[in-house]
């Protein structure tokens, strides 16, 4: 009678121990609910050349550079300084050359527009070029000359891009940086004063020959082709580093957004293609090539968009609209 309750006990020993393995055994195997999968966002959109549009392309100078839009349907296009004569146009939207302008007058003195290089359209529709070493110029609407803003001590002005409450100088000297103004005022009547520069340090330092500078469309974040390191950088209204995106190995030239956010950046290199990113720097889409790798279209500068969120190109001179479809 012992032994039998003894083997009893060991039996229900056995099974303790057996349900206690088991059980540990199910924890381990059991593995947590699979995570969910990243997905890139899909546009709900695509983009198709024009051919409409003068044909595909409209020439708009042997060596044409920089280009910005305005809301009321211009299109601003600056010229190469190899260029001769070196001047800023104004087309519609439709191809058409409005105006043409090659100096501007302020204060009695006049300031040729002797390298547009890059040029940048204010909220207001005030035009923006420099004079490629200390000057930055604002000129009105009709492309009458306004006002010169300076830090002074620039020595190549290659960009400008105007909020209503800040502008910014991109100088490509050999201390590439950014100088920031305070923009107060409006219209005819602003005053641009010195608030530093940024650029210089940290992970938001410069390479040398940076493409142009853009702003997002309510003036908050600024955006430089960083052409030398292949990547666009983006800082706050102030100049503070906030991320970079990355294109290596195509080389960014410029950038513009759409009223969305996304960022539109055209690149030359291997593709000759412009990339649409998300605001939170998320490749969506490509356009443009193989039609930017056409022998006549071999070197993309300039991107802009309209109200309507079409596209426009200046490639080696040329003029190309991108409808979004």
């Amino acid at each position: 009678m012992k032994r039998k309750r003894a083997w009893g006990l060991i039996l229900l020993g056995f099974l303790f121990v057996a349900s206690l393995l088991c059980s540990c055994t199910g924890n381990i195997i059991t593995s947590p609910p699979p995570l969910p999968p990243v997905t890139t966002p899909t546009p709900t959109w695509y983009y198709v050349l024009d051919t409409s549009f003068a044909g595909g392309a409209v020439s708009v100078s042997a060596y044409g550079y920089g280009i910005r839009s305005t809301s009321s349907g211009k299109l601003w296009i600056g010229t190469f300084p190899a260029a001769s004569p070196n001047y800023l146009t104004e087309w519609t939207t439709i191809g058409g050359l409005s105006q043409t302008v090659s100096q501007a007058t302020i204060g009695g003195t006049t300031y040729p527009i002797y390298s547009t290089f890059n040029v940048g359209v204010g909220p207001d529709n005030y035009v923006y070029v420099t004079d490629l070493v200390t000057l930055g110029i604002e000129l009105d609407t009709a492309g009458t000359g306004v006002t010169t803003f300076t830090t002074g001590s620039g020595t190549s002005l290659w960009g400008v891009a105007v909020s209503p409450s800040r502008a910014y100088l991109l100088d490509t000297s050999a201390n590439t940086k950014v100088s920031l103004f305070n923009v107060s005022g409006t219209g005819a009547a602003k005053t641009f004063t010195y608030a530093g520069s940024f650029g210089t340090t940290g992970p938001g330092t410069l390479g040398s020959n940076p493409g142009n500078i853009n702003l997002n469309s309510a003036g908050t974040t600024v955006y430089v082709a960083d052409t030398a390191n292949s990547r666009v950088v983006e800082y706050d209204a102030a100049g503070t580093y906030q991320a970079a995106i990355t294109l290596t190995p195509d080389q960014p030239m410029d950038m513009a957004t759409d009223g969305a956010g996304n960022i539109f950046v055209v690149a030359t290199g291997t593709m000759n293609t412009i990339y649409v990113y998300s605001p939170a720097g998320v490749l969506l889409t490509t356009f443009g090539n193989p039609i930017l790798g056409d022998p006549n279209y071999i070197y993309p500068t300039g991107i802009t968009l309209d109200s309507a969120g079409n596209v426009y190109v200046i490639d080696y001179g040329f003029l190309l609209k991108f409808l979004r479809m």
